[in-house]
């Protein structure tokens, strides 16, 4: 927000009125002694319009109070006197010409949009333009001829004013704020920190004092300037309740016991009864803005105080300060939930990783050594199925060591992998750790793929079997492979026993969250002897 529109409106009104009344006064003190002086009276009324505007500009720039309520009662004498003494004094003897009357006609429609907006400004222009009418036609009724002319052009004048400024006054005027940014992963600290000098740099004022809540937390975040700096202080409930604060921006005066606040159209009330604001009440400021802030990150208030040139219209940019605010914060908020998600998502990925490969392995070697176990038991020769278990446990782990470095390190997309010889190769070395008879079909020709999917058909592969020999019993497994279309199916077949329940079985918990994890889907059909496993991956 570069600027600061409308914050002293009552100062510019109060300036304007008295440059307007100086404007009349000076040419006719000067052409007192003329040949076509303007009448005393009309010389005496200018002196005391201007002392009247002389008071007014006083009393905007020292009471905003006063000032506030003395408003109507300016724009009245505002009114009566572009009426009487401009229009039938002045205009009657054609002093000044039309100029004059059709600057305070002009002064009256913007002063009127500031303080009643369109409604106002429309009944103020029917009523001056009915009164020029009616004037006009009593000034001249006794004039040798009608000029019609002039008063139609003055009239059409005011005519098009009026729309023109009814139009061009009702424009969108608020407000906007520059975009409040942090740091990612700032501190509460930090936060408010930044909050506060956001709020200097759009109103000048002398201190920006502070209490948030985060959210779900019991303590209150106090901040406050000191001598040596910002002082900061964490408060329980009981020292500060933050629900005792009003619900939107307002402007105090503890002393006077009177305030100011936004209607929800926008407009400016006067308060006569303070509502309860804790910051200003613990920190014992007398006059100052309480900016209440809510968002989903948590609720406070920032207490402004020491402003330059204090008024009502300093409401309007504490309004939009106090949305951009809670904007803020709950941008961070969405950043932080989001950035929590991916760190679990990530965590939950590499307990599969873990599970389907360390933890296999584990289990494979575990399942090898028990049948050695028993051949020694048996008194059978062990040389040789000593060394295929070796082989076989060199094998998982180069396997393991080259996932925990997938794990590590991302894939290269432009590296990609061919189906036959990865899904191959994994089913080979993963039959041979588990002892069983192993068949791969492909029936085209697929292709490379993806990285990810090949990482993926790799740990779906060793939960599958694992599964197949440690739960089913089986002995032999069945893989096939092909597309269709963008979507890549393989069918996982085991000759184990079975699911108790058959086709109605609970899916395996690790496939299918593998399966979720990148879209897929799975599918079972189950009975003695024959178990399969569609699966059908999106590769496109």
């Amino acid at each position: 927000m570069r600027s600061q529109p409308r914050v002293h409106t009552s100062r510019m009104i109060a300036a304007c009125r008295v440059a307007l009344a100086l404007a009349l006064l000076v040419p006719a003190a000067v052409n007192l002694a003329s040949n076509n002086p303007a009448p005393p009276p009309a010389v005496a009324a200018l002196v005391v319009y201007l002392a009247f505007s002389t008071g007014l500009l006083v009393i905007a720039w020292r009471n905003w109070w006063l000032d506030h309520h003395l408003r109507r009662i300016a724009f009245t004498i505002d009114v009566l006197f572009t009426l009487l003494l401009l229009l039938y004094w002045l205009e009657g003897t054609r002093f000044g010409g039309s100029g004059p009357f059709l600057a305070f006609f002009i002064f009256l429609l913007v002063c009127a949009n500031l303080l009643w907006r369109l409604r106002g400004l429309a009944i103020t222009a029917l009523l001056m333009i009915t009164a020029y009418i009616a004037v006009g036609v009593v000034i001249d009724a006794g004039a040798a001829h009608w000029q019609s002319v002039w008063y139609g052009q003055r009239l059409i004048f005011m005519i098009v004013i009026s729309v023109f400024l009814s139009w061009f006054l009702q424009q969108p005027v608020r407000p906007v704020p520059a975009q409040l940014v942090w740091p990612q992963g700032a501190s509460t600290a930090d936060k408010i920190a930044a909050v506060q000098s956001f709020i200097r740099q759009h109103i000048r004022c002398s201190a920006v004092a502070a209490a948030w809540t985060p959210d779900q937390e019991p303590w209150v975040y106090v901040a406050e300037p000191g001598t040596t700096g910002l002082q900061t202080a964490l408060l329980g409930p009981e020292a500060m309740d933050l629900q005792e604060r009003p619900p939107a921006p307002i402007l105090f005066d503890r002393q006077r016991q009177r305030g100011m606040q936004l209607d929800d159209d926008g407009s400016l009330i006067p308060i006569r009864h303070l509502p309860a604001c804790c910051l200003a009440d613990c920190l014992a400021q007398p006059v100052g803005i309480c900016m209440p802030v809510n968002s989903r990150a948590g609720q406070g208030s920032f207490l402004i105080t020491g402003v330059t040139g204090l008024t009502g219209n300093h409401l309007h940019i504490a309004a939009a300060l106090a949305e951009e605010i809670a904007y803020a914060m709950d941008r961070d908020h969405a950043a932080t939930v989001q950035r929590e998600a991916e760190v679990e998502q990530v965590r939950q990925a590499t307990a599969r990783d873990l599970h389907d490969s360390v933890v296999q392995s584990l289990a494979g070697a575990s399942f090898q050594l028990e049948a050695l176990r028993q051949r020694a038991l048996a008194g059978q020769p062990m040389a040789d199925a000593l060394a295929n278990v070796q082989q076989a446990l060199m094998r998982e782990g180069q396997l393991v060591e080259s996932l925990i470095h997938q794990l590590r390190k991302s894939e290269d997309a432009s590296q990609p992998h061919t189906a036959m010889m990865d899904i191959g190769t994994a089913l080979a070395g993963t039959a041979d750790h588990w002892g069983v008879t192993a068949e791969f079909e492909m029936e085209e020709d697929i292709g490379d793929l993806p990285p990810k999917i090949a990482l993926e058909l790799h740990h779906l592969l060793r939960e599958a079997v694992s599964n197949a020999v440690r739960h089913g019993k089986a002995d032999k497994v069945e893989v096939t492979l092909r597309m269709d279309g963008g979507v890549l199916q393989m069918d996982f077949t085991d000759n184990g026993t079975g699911f108790v329940s058959g086709d109605n079985a609970a899916l395996p918990r690790s496939v299918l969250g593998r399966m979720r994890a990148i879209q897929g889907t799975l599918q079972l059909s189950s009975r003695p002897g024959h178990t399969r496993l569609s699966m059908r991956l999106p590769i496109g």
